[in-house]
């Protein structure tokens, strides 16, 4: 019982166009924030700007995105950096997935989420009473976008996680930004949490962000050593199937770690991918049948 609640405990800890990485406008030289878990993205301040730059996950050479954020009611500076310029804070915001809602939870912004797809992982319970009244838009899946939904609530960001060699569809027709947030890319669970202070550039809740990514690295940290002492590692299946396929995180990826860290033994721990592996039942049913815990996200169909 005791290292299920450990294991338990880990799970619950909140988280959270290609040019040359090296190239760099005189326009962009600022302050660099010092972000210390995160490999996807970095963060400057100059006088006139934030410019917060995504690096590709599939060839960390290059820049996936970039966004230059200026403040709300002030002039627009002249010889902007490349990049999708956008005025901050944002009052109205659109999420992909419910990770990035909870991030917004996290920081104090959760009334600005206007519209939620896959909305059958949300359990925020202020988020699931703006679904069931109507004051939050359920915008279908991430997938299969409802883009009329969308457009009536019209937000002035959409975050959304991006896919290699995948592009928006309809999505990139509609004029509303979209943020490309990589974090489920990262290799560690702390540099998966500290895309929270991607979020916060968004919301002007850098400094909050900040404080926040310190509180989670000591709780994490302290859970960490209390794995290693509980001198069992017990076996972990993860995930559930969907369709024909069964997908369960690479074992080079945030999620291995964690399980890592928890004290645990992942079935695919000894694979290299950051992404996601997919399977079919049987497969994944020789390799797990005698695994001693089975960890999934929360659904609300089962």
């Amino acid at each position: 019982m005791k290292q299920s609640l450990i294991l338990l405990t880990f799970a619950l800890i909140p988280l959270v166009s290609c040019t040359n990485r090296n190239q760099q406008s005189s326009a962009t030289a600022g302050i660099a924030v010092s972000i210390q878990y995160a490999k996807g993205f970095s963060i400057e301040y100059t006088e006139d700007y934030k410019l917060v730059t995504v690096y590709n996950p599939w060839d960390t050479t290059r820049i996936l995105q970039r966004y230059v954020l200026i403040e709300k009611g002030r002039p627009r500076p002249e010889h902007l950096p490349s990049g999708k310029v956008i005025e901050v804070p944002v009052n109205n915001i659109a999420c992909f997935y419910s990770i990035d809602a909870a991030m917004l939870d996290l920081l104090g912004d959760l009334n600005k989420v206007k519209a939620l797809a896959e909305t059958r992982y949300v359990k925020i319970p202020v988020l699931r009473k703006g679904l069931d009244n109507g004051t939050i838009a359920d915008i279908g899946e991430s997938t299969a976008l409802n883009i009329e939904a969308l457009m009536n609530i019209s937000p002035d960001i959409i975050i959304v996680s991006p896919f290699q060699n995948q592009g928006y569809g309809k999505l990139e027709s509609t004029g509303i930004a979209i943020v490309e947030n990589a974090g489920y890319m990262e290799q560690s669970p702390l540099g998966r949490a500290e895309w929270i202070r991607f979020v916060a550039a968004f919301v002007g809740k850098d400094k909050e962000a900040e404080q926040l990514m310190l509180h989670i690295a000591e709780r994490y940290y302290a859970l960490q050593q209390l794995a290693t002492k509980a001198g069992y590692r017990p076996t972990i299946l993860s995930e559930l199937k969907y369709g024909p396929v069964w997908y369960v995180p690479g074992g080079n990826s945030y999620m291995a770690q964690l399980y890592r860290d928890a004290g645990s033994n992942y079935i695919w721990q000894d694979d290299t991918h950051t992404g996601s592996l997919s399977f079919n039942f049987e497969m994944v049913y020789h390799l797990a049948e005698n695994a001693d815990f089975w960890v999934v996200k929360g659904d609300r169909r089962i």
